[in-house]
C-alpha cells in the first residue's frame, strides 16, 4: 500500500536550520532558500526569525552577493579557463566565442529562434532543460 507524506511549509525552515548546524548548506543554498521565502512574501526579518539567524539587515545585494560567491566557487569553469578559451579564440581569429556547455546551448537556442528569444517561454525552456539553473 503506498504512503503518502504531507510535508508542511515549515518543515522547511527545520531542514535549512538543521543543515546550517551541520554547516553542509552552502551559501548559495541558504541564498536561494531565503529568496524563495522573500520571493513569497516573507521579510527577511521573518525568514530569520524561523532560522534562528539575524537576517533583519541582510539586503538584497548581500544575497546576491552569497550566490555569486558560490557560483565562483562551484562553477563548471573556472574564470582561468574562460580566460584561457577567450584568449585562444581571439589569437585564432575567431568572431564568435562561446564559453561553457550553457552558453553554447543558448547561442543554438537563439539562432534556432531568435523571435522568442526574449520571452518567458524561452527562459523556462532553458530553466525545464537543465541550463542556467542558478539563475
Amino acid at each position: 500500500m503506498p504512503v503518502i507524506f504531507a510535508v508542511e511549509a515549515r518543515n522547511a525552515y527545520d531542514q535549512v536550520a538543521e543543515n546550517l548546524k551541520r554547516q553542509n548548506l552552502s551559501p548559495l543554498e541558504l541564498a536561494q532558500f531565503v529568496r524563495r521565502r522573500v520571493d513569497a512574501g516573507e521579510s527577511n526579518a521573518e525568514v530569520g526569525r524561523q532560522l534562528g539567524m539575524d537576517l533583519s539587515t541582510v539586503s538584497e545585494d548581500q544575497i546576491i552577493e552569497l550566490a555569486n560567491a558560490a557560483f565562483r566557487d562551484t562553477a563548471p569553469t573556472s574564470s582561468a579557463e574562460a580566460a584561457q578559451i577567450i584568449l585562444d579564440g581571439v589569437r585564432a581569429g575567431k568572431w564568435r566565442i562561446l564559453v561553457g556547455k550553457d552558453a553554447e546551448f543558448l547561442d543554438e537556442c537563439v539562432r534556432a529562434d531568435p523571435e522568442n528569444a526574449y520571452t518567458p517561454a524561452f527562459s523556462k525552456m532553458l530553466h525545464d532543460g537543465g541550463h542556467f539553473a542558478l539563475l
